[in-house]
């Protein structure tokens, strides 16, 4: 009987899925899932750019700076030996 039963409401639970399926609901769906995650992948490459570009300048900054600091000490070292 239990099986009976297990069998029925596989059936019936089949059924019920295959009548609420649809391909152009589906194909529409996935297109649109598409174009967001094309959209969000412009998004974060072109975040990743700026990111890129931000750092490349800070570190040109700091290697200025490095420089500045050590042309300074060599100042400083000089006028120190005189």
């Amino acid at each position: 009987m239990k099986k009976i039963l297990v069998v029925a409401m596989c059936a019936a639970m089949m059924f019920s899925l295959s009548a609420c399926g649809g391909t152009k609901k589906a194909e529409s769906t996935a297109a649109a899932v598409e174009s967001k995650v094309e959209e969000a992948a412009s998004k974060v490459e072109s975040t990743v750019e700026d990111a890129a570009s931000k750092a490349e300048s800070a570190v040109e900054d700091a290697a200025s700076a490095v420089a500045d600091a050590a042309s300074a000490a060599a100042s400083a070292v000089e006028s120190a030996a005189k």
